[in-house]
């Protein structure tokens, strides 16, 4: 225990006393984070957006009243969905709501109740379809909101959209989950190929004669960033709250579970890739091919489901497309465990995968 210890000590020293490569794995990152977030704001946070209230019940005014709280958003509300259509058309709307006259099952909590149709019915132009799908995870908070019973039946609300030009009602919102996860994989292969550098170096080597055990020099560089990434997770999570007034919703537990089998899964992961590559250039070449495509393939900062269907079935091979879903079903829809229990699974089944690759492969010397 006290090797590794030590082990875990004598690399976080090394990471703290690199200013270069500690500047942009904490703070360059959270510094762009910062800027996206202003950006988010100051693009899409104020517009229109029409109502039709076919339903007309308490229930259907409460959850307006809900949607006019948000100060990112204007509510006007119509007659009938003709003159809708017309605001639309004319651009005079950022989006149209039709809330069906289904939507009143909504401030029950029985499951069995729910009927296949749509209960909200979103409009809008085809130029901006992606903002549409981000408009989704913002109603169905707002639904939460207007009746917390509804959570019981969250995963079973149906929207159905129909090209609208719309955008989401809070964007940082949606995408910090997804962001929080990606800069925890990126610090991750950070230091998967410090270890590749200290192989090539002959500093490994130099341990293999010491009594040091293979696995305490695992555990030891395992948890020294490990420690690392709960850091740099904390200081994110800080900006965004001192910053945006971000506070997480959801089940915490399911939080802290997933940015620590999201850090742990993908250090095994370039523990992995830092054994079977043969050099450190292959190594920094794979990473970047994980690191710089995950950006938009796994719904970080856009909707997989926006994406062209090859990409989509691309996105599925990604680990942290898995990572990115359950965040963002944990925290913005109030998912339970066994409506994450798929993407758990597969984490999981990756988790034990990464641990026995990189435990095989593991070796003091390089590759000759």
């Amino acid at each position: 225990m006290r090797s590794i210890i030590e082990v875990s000590k004598i690399f976080i020293v090394i990471f703290l006393r690199d200013k270069l490569n500690l500047f942009f794995s904490f703070f360059f990152n959270a510094f762009l984070m910062v800027m996206l977030g202003f950006y988010v704001n100051n693009r899409f946070d104020v517009g229109t957006i029409g109502i039709y209230d076919d339903l007309k019940s308490n229930f259907s005014n409460q959850f307006i009243d809900v949607l006019k709280e948000d100060p990112a958003i204007e509510i006007k509300k119509f007659k009938d969905t003709a003159s809708l259509f017309n605001a639309i058309e004319k651009g005079n709307l950022i989006a149209g709501i039709k809330i069906d006259r289904s939507f009143e099952v909504l401030k029950d909590s029985v499951t069995d109740s729910v009927p296949i149709s749509e209960q909200l019915k979103i409009y809008g132009s085809s130029e901006n379809d992606m903002w549409v799908k981000m408009l989704e995870p913002g109603l169905k908070i707002a639904i939460l909101n207007t009746n917390s019973s509804s959570k019981k039946i969250i995963s079973h609300i149906n929207l159905k959209t129909q090209t609208i030009k719309s955008r989401n009602i809070n964007y940082f919102k949606s995408i910090f989950p997804g962001v929080l996860v990606f800069s925890i994989m990126g610090l991750s292969f950070t230091g998967a190929m410090s270890l590749l550098y200290f192989r090539k170096s002959d500093v490994l080597k130099r341990l293999k004669i010491t009594p040091l055990k293979k696995y305490e020099f695992l555990i030891g560089f395992i948890t020294s960033y490990f420690i690392l990434l709960l850091l740099q997770a904390i200081l994110y999570i800080i900006i965004a709250w001192l910053v945006f007034g971000y506070v997480f919703t959801g089940n915490y537990l399911q939080i802290i579970l997933l940015i620590i089998s999201c850090g742990l899964l993908f250090i095994l992961l370039g523990i992995a890739i830092a054994n079977l590559v043969p050099s450190v250039d292959s190594g920094n070449n794979i990473t970047r091919f994980l690191n710089f495509p995950a950006s938009f393939l796994c719904g970080v900062f856009i909707p997989i489901k926006t994406l062209p269907k090859i990409l989509q079935y691309i996105s599925v091979f990604h680990p942290l497309t898995y990572f990115t879903k359950a965040m963002n079903n944990a925290v913005n829809h109030n998912a339970t465990f066994g409506s994450n229990s798929s993407n758990y699974m597969i984490i999981a089944i990756l988790l034990i995968a990464f641990s026995i690759v990189s435990i095989k492969t593991f070796k003091w010397e390089a590759q000759s």
